[in-house]
């Protein structure tokens, strides 16, 4: 039997509801084959609307079959029901009356049927189905036909283009549209919504508001005066331009009609004329863009062409040109383009002060960036005043960033976040930024769960990609980084941060030559912000001073203090000031780290800092780490008494007691010291917090298997704050080493000094007395 008699054998033998359930299906189908279709080939706006109009005619068709074709299923007795025997073929009985006579059967394919007259012969699948087919087939000639007489310029569909009326780029005026709604500036959006979306025509070019301002000099007229229809007219005809386009928006209702005539310059004659309507305000942005198409399409333009164009995000402002710069500025951030984002997101503020979405993102850039901590609190506070304006969804992400940016609530920066997921799952943000705060609570495989759907769903965020590396690291799966890596590299090879993931995974692998090749990249590509120079340096630093190369360490380090200082500022260069102590501190020459730390109080650089860029919290730690404890309680007091209101954080507090409880070193109160550290975890519900002020508070209490098991996982596993993690790494071994002789695991203490000796090997010769005494340590072991 062949393939369509089989058909139409199955449909027969169907119920209605399983012929309604398929029909509904297959529907669905065809109209997403067809509006894909419409979408990338470029076919006209009507196309979905009369397929579904056809398929909505069919199905009546397709019911009227199935009850017909259903009805009359009767087996060879004559009672219906019989599944059996309605698909049974039976051979007639020459001269009797049974069903199988000639004068009361109806042949269908090769089955024999009691007629039912004429709706029997006429509702049969075979009819449905060809049916069908021929309503597309018409559907498809009415695109043809449509495109044959666009393209010759044939009827009222022909464009302008091909009846001669108009060649691809002539000249065409916009004028001001006129204004009949309670909203004064309504017409002048459309206005310029229409001269951004019509810039970037084939078909025509818009004349630059500054020529037409040069022609109204010309003609002694104010530069600056409103450009209404007759008046374009007349700038057309002297300048000699081919059209004019003008238009008026209206108020119906609770919405608007926006209407646009396309007029010849000489003669006033009416060329073409467009007219869309908006239910509400937030219609009005839709309609714009519509009545461009209208306008590209019937000038002339390529309907492919006009639908190229990717949609723009979806955030709220008063400003079309603002909502494109702020697309364009996520389209630079995506690739890496921090500098460029920002420039545009300046521009995008600048059109649109109120723009609550650009200012986050302006923070966000500034923090990537690591630069103008003053100035990225501005942008936080400026988004978080105008969030009333903003819809749910970025209501929610904006008052998430203010909190993860200023107050540090991380219970209220969860709740926004999962509010933002309800409302749209996929959002990648929202995922890449919730899986964020469950990094700092280090719960890294939860985070590395949304960081995977953020990567994997519809939407694209590099930044996901490269946190995931970081997940994958702390999660101490050093093979699902590297995979994470080079998928984030395919994926976004011009991004600079897959050189700095790709350097945190070689240097705690220990493959040092690979390191300092990743970030060599950085400095052979001049278009790169001039912050990431600074930054390789700072690396640089960091890979000297973990092989015990502290005079290349310090090198590197002075040199990224002194470009902070030149291109930075004051802040960036305090901190590379710090750094530099730091590196002392770590390699075990306090007495060098005090004179660091002295010159730089000496030089009054925290008092030029900007009050929301300080970091207390530092001046504090290194005080504490070099045993100042004046100085120390002296900024204690400074940040509780400087910090305005808006910018004390939530933790803050807890913060402090924990710093207090450091004042004059370790060793000082080293009890008080874990029980500070203990709240302080409790707050953040963040278990790996401070582990290096644990260890040597743990060490200055006598605890030395606590000492020694804090010490061993610094050493073996990649810790949140990686700077310290790896410049410390080297003496943690080393650290694993003596406690493990002191609680009698030899074994252990084998592994620390030997893994410290391997580290250090080529150590400067200043450092290598710590390198002989390791080696005489493992000697007594193995004696």
């Amino acid at each position: 039997m062949d393939p369509v008699k089989n058909l139409i054998r199955e449909a027969h033998r169907r119920s209605l509801w399983q012929v309604l359930s398929v029909y509904l299906v297959g529907s669905w189908g065809a109209l997403q084959v067809v509006e894909g279709v419409t979408e990338n080939a470029g076919l006209p706006d009507w196309v979905p609307p009369l397929a579904l109009v056809l398929l909505v005619i069919g199905l009546p068709i397709v019911l009227a079959t199935a009850v017909v074709q259903e009805g009359v299923s009767a087996g060879s007795d004559g009672a219906s029901g019989d599944r059996a025997s309605a698909d049974r073929e039976e051979t007639p009985v020459p001269g009797s009356r049974r069903a199988g006579s000639p004068s009361d059967v109806a042949v269908e394919g090769d089955q024999i049927l009691p007629s039912m007259g004429v709706p029997h012969r006429l509702f049969t699948w075979r009819n449905a189905m060809a049916g069908g087919a021929a309503a597309f087939a018409l559907l498809g000639i009415a695109v043809v036909a449509y495109f044959i007489m666009w393209s010759t310029g044939m009827g009222p569909v022909g464009s302008l283009a091909a009846q001669g009326v108009l060649s691809e780029g002539d000249r065409v005026v916009l004028a001001d549209f006129q204004n009949a709604t309670p909203d004064s500036l309504l017409s002048s959006v459309v206005t310029d919504a229409l001269r951004i979306d019509l810039a970037t025509s084939d078909a025509i070019t818009l004349v630059e508001p500054d020529a037409v301002r040069e022609a109204l000099a010309r003609m002694q007229r104010d530069p600056d005066q409103a450009l209404d229809a007759e008046l374009a007219r007349e700038v057309a005809v002297r300048d000699g331009m081919k059209a004019v386009l003008e238009g008026d928006v209206g108020a119906a209702g609770t919405g608007y009609i926006l209407s646009a005539t396309l007029r010849a310059a000489e003669s006033g004659e009416t060329l073409a004329s467009f007219r869309r309507t908006a239910e509400g305000s937030e219609d009005v942005i839709e309609a714009i863009d519509k009545l461009s198409q209208d306008i590209r399409e019937k000038a002339g333009e390529s309907l492919r062409t006009i639908k190229r164009g990717a949609p723009l995000e979806e955030v709220t402002t008063t400003s079309l040109d603002a909502l494109r710069k702020f697309t364009e500025a996520e389209d630079r951030f995506d690739t890496g383009d921090e500098a460029g984002a920002l420039a545009l997101l300046e521009e995008a503020i600048a059109l649109d002060s109120a723009f609550a979405m650009a200012h986050r993102k302006v923070a966000i850039t500034l923090r990537n960036m690591g630069i103008e901590r003053e100035r990225e609190v501005e942008a936080l506070s400026a988004a978080f005043r105008h969030r009333d304006r903003l819809t749910e969804r970025e209501r929610l992400i904006t008052e998430a960033t203010y909190h993860n940016g200023i107050t540090g609530d991380r219970d209220a920066i969860i709740r926004a976040y999962e509010g933002v997921l309800r409302i749209a799952p996929d959002d990648a943000a929202a995922l890449n930024n919730l899986a964020n705060a469950y990094m700092t609570m280090e719960d890294f495989d939860r985070a590395a769960a949304l960081y995977e759907r953020a990567v994997d769903g519809p939407g694209t965020s590099n930044t996901a990609a490269s946190n995931l590396v970081r997940a994958r690291l702390l999660q101490g799966d050093m093979e699902g980084a590297r995979a994470a890596l080079a998928a984030f590299e395919a994926a976004y090879p011009e991004d600079p941060n897959v050189q700095e993931r790709g350097f945190w995974i070689h240097a705690w692998a220990g493959e040092w030559a690979n390191a300092d090749s990743v970030i060599s990249q950085w400095e052979a590509n001049s278009e790169l912000p001039f912050v990431y120079r600074v930054n390789a340096h700072e690396y640089r630093a960091q890979l000297a001073a973990v092989q015990g190369k502290i005079g290349e360490a310090r090198r590197q380090i002075t040199q990224a203090r002194r470009l902070a200082e030149v291109e930075l500022g004051t802040a960036d260069a305090w901190f590379y000031t710090l750094y530099g102590a730091y590196l002392e501190i770590v390699t075990g020459d306090l007495d060098r780290a005090r004179d660091i730390i002295a010159s730089l109080e000496g030089r009054n650089l925290f008092d030029e800092i900007p009050l929301a860029a300080r970091s207390y919290d530092l001046a504090v730690i290194f005080h504490n780490l070099v045993g100042n404890a004046e100085e120390a309680s002296t900024y204690l007091r400074r940040w509780e008494e400087e910090t305005p209101p808006e910018l004390k954080g939530r933790y803050d507090e807890a913060e402090r007691a924990r710093l207090g409880s450091m004042v004059g070193g370790p060793a000082a109160d080293p009890e008080r010291t874990l029980s500070a550290i203990e709240s302080y975890r409790d707050l953040l519900r963040c278990t790996l917090c401070n582990r290096v002020e644990e260890a040597a508070a743990l060490e200055a209490a006598g605890r030395m298997q606590e000492a020694r098991d804090v010490s061993l996982s610094l050493a073996s596993r990649f810790e949140a704050n990686f700077t310290v993690a790896l410049l410390n790494r080297a003496l943690a071994w080393y650290r694993v080493g003596r406690f493990s002789e002191e609680i009698d695991d030899p074994a252990t203490a084998l592994e620390g000094y030997g893994r410290f000796v391997e580290m250090w090997a080529d150590a400067d010769p200043e450092l290598q007395p710590r390198v002989t005494d390791a080696r005489a340590r493992i000697a007594a072991l193995e004696s």
